[in-house]
């Protein structure tokens, strides 16, 4: 089926929303954000068979799942648009690692050098330009390949989110 129209992308996902994470105090403070889980990565494994493969990883950040994903392919693409991002996660341990190919560019202007076995976007998509990504992944992928699009979670809310929730709603930009 052939969509013609899409959903608009809700405002306070606008590009300069996003743009925050080019500043470096917002990239050092993604270090205080939970770790993705043994379960994230071996629901990943499900879904891709290791060994020879590449995998996508769209908006890489500070390398939280590249460098999760070490070992599960022999190539891994870690797309990042923020300069600042991207430092933080070279400057971590096993960064270098051949397999690891860090791109600095927008999920829309880099060049996708599949087929990947697996595209990832982890708590990314929603700053992306849906019209523009969708279709290059989608061009980018192998027969049988998956798209996860995922959100890092908490098993259980933590002590202090009613307090959280009242300080989003005071001071957030957006």
């Amino acid at each position: 089926m052939r969509r013609t129209s899409s959903i608009p992308k809700p405002a306070h996902l606008a590009a300069r929303y996003g743009d925050q994470f080019q500043d470096v105090g917002v990239a050092r403070a993604y270090s205080t954000r939970p770790p993705y889980s043994p379960e994230f990565f071996a629901v990943l494994d499900g879904l891709h068979a290791p060994g020879q493969q590449k995998i996508l990883e769209l908006g890489s950040g500070s390398g939280d799942v590249t460098l999760g994903l070490l070992g599960r392919a022999v190539r891994i693409d870690a797309i990042e648009p923020s300069a600042a991002m991207l430092s933080i996660a070279q400057q971590r341990p096993h960064s270098g690692h051949p397999s690891i190919r860090w791109i600095c560019a927008s999920a829309e202007d880099a060049a996708f050098e599949g087929p990947y076995s697996l595209a990832l976007a982890a708590e990314s998509l929603h700053w992306m330009e849906w019209e523009v990504v969708l279709p290059k992944i989608a061009a980018a992928l192998a027969p049988d390949a998956v798209l996860v699009v995922a959100e890092r979670g908490l098993a259980a809310p933590v002590p202090w989110h009613d307090e959280l929730g009242r300080l989003i709603s005071r001071y957030s930009t957006n």
